[in-house]
């Protein structure tokens, strides 16, 4: 026969007349003695936590989902998501990413960017993306996004090379 109620330990909760406590759900906490609730936004958290810790750099807090369905619970769920293809987050605790500048790729595990340089594009299939030389044929006398230019009537690339503009065609 209980005598007493106990409180749940932090990273754990309760509904009323339960005779347990269960864990808090990834991207929610407890400090204990109370409802789960969600973490901010740019913040996430593992299964039966009692604190949340910020998105690290190259990465962003995204709403994964409601905390409702777990009963004692409040809020959305956040998880800590990789920046997506072209784009950046230098800082931690973030609530999304930034576009990198044309021209230019992700790097340095999505913390920033980096310039492809003249005589290359941007090759992506949206899920990878490099610095692709120019083909023969081809410049750009800056990094671009897509493909590099024709050269014109009269003139040359041998592509692979850092040109600043197509040299005139030797005859």
């Amino acid at each position: 026969m209980a005598s007493e109620c106990y409180d749940c330990p932090a990273g754990k909760t309760s509904e009323e007349g339960n005779a347990t406590c269960w864990d808090c759900p990834a991207g929610g906490m407890s400090v204990g003695n109370s409802s789960c609730f969600a973490c901010d936004a740019g913040k996430t958290s593992s299964l039966g936590a009692s604190e949340c810790t910020e998105c690290a750099a190259g990465t962003f807090g995204e709403a994964t989902g409601s905390m409702y369905s777990c009963g004692n619970c409040k809020g959305a769920l956040y998880a800590c998501v990789a920046c997506s293809v072209g784009k950046y987050q230098q800082y931690i605790g973030q609530t999304d990413c930034i576009d990198c500048s044309p021209g230019s790729v992700s790097a340095n595990s999505y913390t920033g960017c980096a310039d492809c340089g003249s005589g290359h594009f941007v090759q992506s299939d949206g899920t990878n993306e490099t610095c692709s030389p120019c083909s023969a044929g081809k410049y750009a006398s800056v990094a671009v996004d897509g493909n590099c230019t024709p050269c014109g009537e009269g003139t040359y690339s041998p592509g692979r090379q850092l040109l600043q503009e197509a040299a005139p065609s030797a005859e």
